[in-house]
């Protein structure tokens, strides 16, 4: 009923990784360019397999992926609970703390953080404010300017 009222389905959809984003730009005036750098962080992850990505009905802007990665968007009208069933065995990553992570727990989502984009509006304290409201950690949050990430993934 759900596939129905939202004309999308999900069947047969996998992917390797999962990036969820935020109306980062809209929102809290994130610099355009953190998409280029959240993308070198995905790829590296991703190699050559297949990327979910589900924006945020207010993101804006634009994600540009190499052709070697197999990238699904799913639009964006359609709710992030719809893809519940097809997360199992998926990396699943956000640009921003969402009340969806709670639905995913046991995927350990991360959250990626550019430490050079910061700014008062987008800093790690503001963000770790926001996990503790759904109840995750700071060993959620990777700082994908790191020389050595500290993703367990």
């Amino acid at each position: 009923l759900v596939e129905k009222t939202f004309e999308y389905d999900v069947t047969g959809l996998k992917a390797d990784c999962a990036f969820f984003t935020a109306p980062l730009n809209e929102d809290l005036h994130v610099d355009k360019s953190i998409t280029h750098d959240f993308v070198e962080y995905l790829v590296r992850k991703v190699g050559t397999g297949k990327l979910l990505l589900k924006k945020h009905p207010r993101d804006e802007m634009t994600y540009e992926f190499p052709e070697k990665i197999q990238v699904t968007e799913v639009p964006k009208n359609v709710p992030a609970e719809l893809l519940l069933g097809i997360l199992d065995d998926t990396k699943v990553y956000f640009s921003y703390p969402s009340t969806f992570m709670q639905e995913i727990r046991t995927l350990d989502p991360k959250i990626l953080f550019a430490s050079s984009k910061q700014s008062d509006t987008y800093n790690p304290t503001r963000i770790l404010d926001s996990m503790k409201t759904i109840d995750f950690g700071p060993e959620c949050l990777v700082d994908i300017d790191e020389e050595n990430v500290k993703d367990r993934t």
